[in-house]
């Protein structure tokens, strides 16, 4: 009988699993549409190659043992940080207003593509080869697709090979150049929720940044789990610039357009809110870190950052 009850457990947890397409991922910190870009994860390729996300049991408290009083809680905590993210992206001033060359954090509302023209919105310096586009990336690292990946991809491919792509990498017909990844849980050729892999274009770095996707079985204990991995990653990719010598990042916001989903016991709305709320956490942890980064960084098209109701 208590076999019998163990293979149904079994059972039960990897039908779970499967469905969601959970990855183990080890973070950096550990390591030392189509028409636009909002949301900055509609990757075309997204859906069908799930860069998810968390893992049943790895935050503090485990995954079953949620209360009706915790979810309470971990909302009303959940609007006020949102209000307070929201607050502060109102009251900063947008990158073209600027020289685009002091440091500290500006807003900005540009397509990435062909036509190049955020390179002159965002003043990017085309001498020095010190800037940082955050890409949205699945787990595979696609080259193409839609959205800011399908953007970046065809400004890549504009550029022409040794500019921003090769012709031989990974067994495809054209790759991202020069691509590194971090060492990782998953295999050889892929990065995990919370991790991000670099490649090279004409004017400095590429950071293609895989975000946690919402399962409509996680509870808050997971989206808590996605929360931390989502903080450490943006603290890592701006770490990693300023470590680097970059000067100018210009960030997108991963997991609140097509990778976000409502949960067991929260909302969709409330699931972008926790992603922002943790981009903004990561950022924040970066500047009281490093006070002095001396960095232009560019929060680029938050349009889905909303005060909730």
């Amino acid at each position: 009988m208590q076999l019998k009850r163990y293979i149904g457990l079994l059972i039960f947890l990897l039908l779970v699993k499967g469905k969601c397409n959970k990855q183990n991922g080890i973070g950096y910190e550990d390591l030392e549409n189509p028409t636009s870009q909002k949301g900055n994860d509609k990757n075309g390729s997204q859906d069908k190659d799930p860069c998810n996300n968390s893992n049943k049991g790895s935050s503090n408290i485990p995954f079953n043992t949620v209360t009706q009083a915790d979810v309470t809680a971990f909302k009303a905590e959940l609007k006020a940080k949102n209000l307070k993210t929201v607050n502060w992206k109102i009251g900063l001033k947008d990158i073209s207003a600027t020289d685009g060359k002091t440091p500290g954090i500006y807003t900005g509302n540009m397509l990435i593509d062909t036509s190049g023209i955020f390179l002159t919105a965002f003043k990017i310096d085309k001498i020095s080869k010190k800037t940082v586009l955050v890409n949205a990336s699945n787990s595979g690292i696609s080259f193409g697709g839609a959205g800011l990946n399908g953007g970046i991809t065809s400004y890549a491919v504009s550029e022409g090979a040794g500019g921003a792509y090769t012709d031989v990498g990974r067994g495809k017909t054209k790759d991202w150049l020069n691509l590194v990844l971090p060492k990782s849980g998953c295999n050889a050729n892929a990065i995990c929720a919370g991790e991000f892999a670099i490649s090279d274009f004409k004017y400095g770095k590429i950071y293609h940044a895989c975000g946690p996707i919402g399962c409509t079985t996680d509870n808050i204990n997971i989206l808590k789990s996605n929360q931390q991995k989502v903080t450490d990653l943006y603290y890592n990719m701006l770490k990693e610039s300023y470590e680097n010598g970059i000067k100018k990042i210009v960030l997108g916001a991963v997991s609140v357009s097509t990778f976000a989903n409502y949960g067991a016991d929260y909302t969709k709305d409330e699931f972008i809110a926790a992603m922002f709320n943790a981009i903004y956490e990561g950022i924040k942890k970066f500047t009281d870190t490093f006070s002095t980064h001396g960095m232009v960084i560019i929060c680029n098209s938050w349009v889905e950052l909303k005060p909730l109701p």
